[in-house]
């Protein structure tokens, strides 16, 4: 795979770290392996580092993507809109700042970083909300 997923006890936060480009391909291996661990641990909060990716989709897929990954943590009984998604990039990554725009307007929460420490720091502040208190 070129993308790892792991669930660090300390932080209670899912993290993925992704090594390949980011399209619905990706999107459909990878949030399975995210779901397992949400459901496994009863966390929220997703990190992923997308510093060494890029969006290889047109704007339209872009766009649409929000819909996708809800479709996809639909499909194991996780409402992506009760999920905190921490994006780390690198400056200069544009169209992520568009799947932040659509995300938003999609009533899922996600936020976009330049660094790993603050990225975490949100997170954690969020980490009193669970699937299990249905935040």
């Amino acid at each position: 795979m070129n993308f790892k997923v792991t669930f660090n006890e300390k932080t209670q936060i899912v993290e993925s770290r992704v090594h390949c480009n980011f399209d619905w391909n990706l999107v459909e291996t990878m949030i399975p392996e995210i779901g397992k661990h949400i459901l496994q641990s009863g966390t929220n909060l997703i990190f992923i580092d997308f510093r060494r990716s890029n969006v290889t989709m047109s704007t339209t897929k872009i766009y649409e993507t929000p819909r996708k990954i809800a479709e996809e943590f639909a499909k194991m009984g996780i409402d992506a809109k009760k999920m905190r998604r921490a994006i780390l990039i690198k400056p200069g990554q544009k169209d992520f700042d568009f799947l932040d725009s659509v995300t938003s307007n999609n009533a899922q929460i996600l936020k976009l970083f330049y660094e790993e420490e603050l990225a975490m720091k949100w997170l954690i502040s969020l980490r009193t909300n669970t699937i299990s208190q249905g935040n």
